[in-house]
């Protein structure tokens, strides 16, 4: 019987805030609250809006979004954010 390989289903997350400087302190509170790769932080059409990809396992993907979310809220500037698994 050959060993099969343990694969962690990947995730997609997307944070879209308004303003580069909440992006990027979203981006640093999500990169410590979990295990997480940022992917990109990408400049949206909207007035300012900036959109933070980021994957991972679909749990630390969640917790990330979900910190991020919470601390863009909390500051006003939460547009939307959307994980996919």
């Amino acid at each position: 019987m050959a060993n099969k390989e343990h694969r962690v289903k990947q995730s997609l997350g997307l944070l879209e805030v308004c303003g580069l400087a909440l992006a990027i302190s979203c981006a640093d509170i999500m990169a410590k609250s979990a295990s997480i790769t940022l992917l990109a932080l990408e400049k949206t059409n909207g007035s300012g809006w900036m959109v933070i990809k980021i994957t991972g396992d679909v749990a630390s993907v969640q917790a990330a979004i979900t910190t991020g979310a919470q601390f863009a809220e909390q500051r006003n500037g939460l547009v939307a954010h959307k994980v996919i698994a």
